[in-house]
């Protein structure tokens, strides 16, 4: 899979996972995901529980330097990308 998308991630020091909303990823990402066996339990800033049920590996490109991470892929996620701290 490669297709160049780009969105304005929230970087937030209180996040302990990134976060990817599905609508961002292309149509075929659920074909690279992998299933998760056991389902966090996250909330948002607003306290809304985030279901996620798939994760998937992502480059995240922030100018000259390009770095691949694990996302969790949520339906509900207010922001499009959440970089938490195991991004930094």
């Amino acid at each position: 899979m490669r297709v160049m998308r780009s969105c304005r991630p929230v970087l937030d020091t209180g996040a302990g996972v990134n976060i990817v909303r599905n609508s961002v990823l292309p149509a075929n990402w659920i074909a690279y995901a992998e299933n998760l066996s056991t389902l966090p339990h996250i909330r948002e800033a607003n306290n809304n529980r985030l279901v996620n049920k798939y994760a998937i590996h992502l480059y995240v490109g922030t100018g000259v330097v390009r770095l691949f991470d694990r996302f969790l892929v949520s339906d509900s996620l207010s922001d499009p990308c959440i970089l938490g701290t195991e991004f930094i």
